[in-house]
Order: structure tokens, then C-alpha cells, then sequence
């Protein structure tokens, strides 16, 4: 852990960053035509992970309109695929479900019933498998590495124990395929918010934590910069349970878990996300405060791979999203040091 605390060496260790791809690449054919550009965009900005919207399941944990939801999703791996071999680079790439979790809505999907736990895996199973009864991706020349699942609100006083159990039954429904959690803000109070301990407990039932570290309530961008330095040591020790000294109940994960931190990208959206605040220039400033801070003895900074920056829509920079130019410069600048 040495390298990381060098100046020298302090952007060069975070060589496996995210971004979260929109519904667009799932359902049309424009921002298709753009992928190969942009895949080559991404491998040039350290970008490893790709998750890929394939929209919310319904309240029984299900796709009714099945392909339809999502037409283009097998054209999607295939010009991934053909853009891997060409280059030569294999991209990490997920389908990221979404889904309800609150109970006064329509749509809610209630994890303690075991059929809507198997609905969602099967689900999964159809986007991960070719050949998977019904697989939404039977002609794709490639599959998905992974599924990612974001169901939210997942805090208190959501239970806890149907959300290990769906990531365990996940796993094992996509034939051990990579697992990923889209966690909160760490914090406790209310549903939008994951206490310390769901972190740590999640960190055993999946590969990777990408917590969506924005939407803070910032006023500027010193005040969300102090923000992602505490909660990079704060979920990077939940993680590890070294908030806990690794006591009886909290020893490290066993399993390789790895965490991404969200960086915000994305139009503003009332007092949550300001967009002079919550920039990616003060999420990677913060963050990287907190690897200059963090002992070189804490095992807790092995776990962070990079930033996952939220969202990268249909490539044109037309919709306030993070195709715009300024967003990359900033990333590229203050998180990737080039």
C-alpha cells in the first residue's frame, strides 16, 4: 500500500474505473453507432466497468414486456464484443437492473417473498445466459460479465436479511458471475441512507459495492469535497470492518470484494444535486484526501479500485450528462492525474 500514499504514484493506482451506460444503448440504434468511439473513449480514460441500464423490474420482480423493454441489448454485446476483439481490451461489463423497494408504490417489489426473489434472478439469468430458458441475449456473441442490482430505497427500515439472501441466490442463478450492489450514501435516519453495517454484511454476498456517493445536499464544492473524504473512509472501513477492528462480528471479507465511488455527472435535480457543488473534480479531490490520509497499514484502501462516474448517456454531450467535455477533463485531470 506504500504506492499509494507516494505523490508520485497517487493517481496511477486507480486503473479500474466505472460508468454507468443509459437506457438509450439498450433500446436504440443511434448511440450504437457511436460505441465503438466511445468504448475506445473509455479504455482511454482507465474506465474498466461498464453497466449497462436495462430498466426497473415490475412488483413481481419481472420484465412483462420482455425484450421489448430492452430491443437492442443483444446488438449492444455484439458491437461491444467485436470492438474487444479488434483492440484487444476486455471490458467488465454488467446489466444493471433497477427496481422499487418502497412499499406505497405501485410498483414495489417485495424481497421477502421468496417468488419475486426467484423472479428477479431468473430475470438476471435471461440477460446474463445465452443459453438460459428464454435468454434475452440467445444471439449475442458475447455475454454480460456480471448483473448489478439497484433497488432503493434499501435503508432502514427496508429489511436487511431478503437482500443478502436474493445476492446469494443471484450468485448462484448466473452460473458465479460477477455480483454488484448500487449501495447509498453511508448514514443512518432513514430508507436512503445504508448504515455501516449493511455495507460490511453486503461485502460478503457480492463482488462489488458501487456506492452512489452523491445527491448529498451540498451547497459547493469544498463542502462535497470534505464529503467524499469521510464517507471514502467511512464505506471503505464498513467494508473491511475495521470501523470494528475486525472484531467477531465484522472480519474481513474473504470473498475479493472491490468498491467503486460514484462520481457525479448528471443534471442538477432540486437541492440534492447541485451541479456547481457536486462536480468530479471535488469527488476525486476527496477522495484522493482521503488515500493521502488513510494509514499505508489500513487494508481497508485495497478495496477501492476507482471511481464510477454517473452517467454517460447517448454520447452527444447534449443533455447535461457526463458526455460532456468538461466532466471527462475533470476526471481525467484530477482523479486520473493525465
Amino acid at each position: 500500500m506504500s504506492s499509494l500514499l507516494n505523490e508520485n504514484s497517487l493517481h496511477q493506482w486507480n486503473s479500474s474505473n466505472g460508468a454507468w451506460l443509459s437506457h438509450a444503448y439498450a433500446t436504440s440504434d443511434t448511440p450504437l453507432k457511436r460505441l465503438p468511439d466511445i468504448l475506445s473513449f473509455m479504455r482511454d480514460n482507465h474506465v474498466d466497468y461498464l453497466f449497462l441500464n436495462i430498466g426497473m423490474v415490475n412488483e413481481n420482480g419481472t420484465y412483462p414486456e420482455g425484450i421489448k423493454k430492452f430491443p437492442r441489448v443483444g446488438k449492444f454485446l455484439n458491437v461491444v464484443d467485436a470492438w474487444e476483439k479488434s483492440e484487444g481490451k476486455r471490458f467488465k461489463v454488467f446489466a444493471w437492473m433497477g427496481g422499487e423497494l418502497r412499499p406505497e408504490e405501485a410498483n414495489h417489489v417485495d424481497l421477502n417473498k421468496p417468488t419475486k426473489r426467484a423472479a428477479i434472478v431468473n430475470e438476471a439469468k435471461k440477460l446474463a445466459l445465452t443459453d438460459a430458458e428464454g435468454s434475452y441475449i440467445a444471439e449475442a456473441t458475447r455475454e454480460f460479465d456480471g448483473v448489478q442490482l439497484d433497488l432503493e430505497p434499501a435503508g432502514d427500515p427496508s429489511p436487511f436479511e431478503p437482500m443478502k439472501s436474493l445476492m446469494r441466490e443471484l450468485k448462484a442463478g448466473i452460473g458465479g458471475k460477477l455480483t454488484s450492489w448500487a449501495a447509498a450514501q453511508l448514514g443512518e435516519g432513514n430508507r436512503y441512507l445504508w448504515p455501516a453495517v449493511r455495507y460490511h454484511y453486503m461485502a460478503r454476498y457480492t463482488d462489488l459495492i458501487c456506492a452512489m456517493t452523491y445527491d448529498t445536499s451540498s451547497k459547493n464544492e469544498a463542502d462535497y469535497r470534505d464529503y467524499m473524504k469521510k464517507a471514502t473512509v467511512d464505506i471503505l472501513q464498513a467494508v473491511s470492518g475495521e470501523r470494528w477492528n475486525n472484531d467477531h462480528d465484522h472480519p474481513r471479507p474473504t470473498n475479493g470484494v472491490k468498491v467503486l465511488l460514484g462520481f457525479p455527472a448528471f443534471p442538477a435535480n432540486g437541492n440534492t444535486h447541485r451541479v456547481d457543488a457536486e462536480t468530479i473534480a471535488a469527488a476525486a479531490e476527496g477522495t484522493l484526501d482521503a488515500v493521502r490520509e488513510m494509514s499505508e497499514s489500513d487494508w481497508s484502501l485495497g478495496l477501492l479500485i476507482g471511481g464510477s462516474v454517473y452517467l454517460y448517456s447517448d454520447g452527444t454531450g447534449d443533455d447535461g450528462y457526463s458526455s460532456q467535455a468538461k466532466d471527462w477533463v475533470e476526471f481525467r485531470e484530477k482523479w486520473l492525474g493525465l
